[in-house]
Parts: structure tokens; C-alpha cells; sequence
């Protein structure tokens, strides 16, 4: 499965709650590739609704073989998985 330009996805947390449809093209795009990059360098925090996004990512590439992974994570985007719970449950992604 090789990394192209479709494979990484900006996570911004309030664009994609404004419009979400665009956001799961994105996503669905890079699931498509079987490497899904997320590069959170530039997220403020993380939303309940765009962490729901990442996570059925996640699990929908990791069902097919394929790997997720973060390029970059914000201190904001950090302190929010933090704070909602789910450090662990991308903690190899994040790393």
C-alpha cells in the first residue's frame, strides 16, 4: 500500500464540522489508499464529532489491512484527546 497525495488528510476541526460531507470524501479517499496520514499539526481541538471521524477511519482502514497514523499532532488536538479519553486509543497512531 503505498503513501500518495490522496493518503494524507489536514485535520481542521471547525471546517469539517461546517461541512462534514467534505471532510468523509477526504477521509474516504485516503481509506481508498490503505494508508491514512492525518496530519493534526494545525488543530485548535478536537470536537467530539471529528474524533468520531477519526475513529471509524481507523477502525475502516484497520479492517482492511491498511495503517493510520498521525504525521503531526497539535498541543490543542493533544490536550483534547487528552481530555476526551482516547489518548489510548490512538496511541500507535499518534506515535
Amino acid at each position: 500500500m503505498a503513501t500518495d497525495s490522496k493518503s494524507t488528510v489536514r485535520l481542521l476541526p471547525e471546517t469539517w464540522l461546517d461541512d462534514p460531507e467534505t471532510a468523509m470524501t477526504a477521509l474516504r479517499e485516503a481509506v481508498a489508499t490503505g494508508v491514512v496520514a492525518i496530519d493534526a499539526s494545525t488543530g485548535r481541538n478536537l470536537p467530539a464529532q471529528v474524533l468520531q471521524m477519526l475513529l471509524s477511519t481507523q477502525r475502516t482502514v484497520g479492517a482492511a489491512g491498511g495503517t493510520f497514523s498521525f504525521t503531526a499532532t497539535s498541543d490543542g488536538v493533544s490536550k483534547s484527546m487528552q481530555a476526551l479519553g482516547v489518548v489510548d486509543l490512538f496511541e500507535r497512531a499518534a506515535s
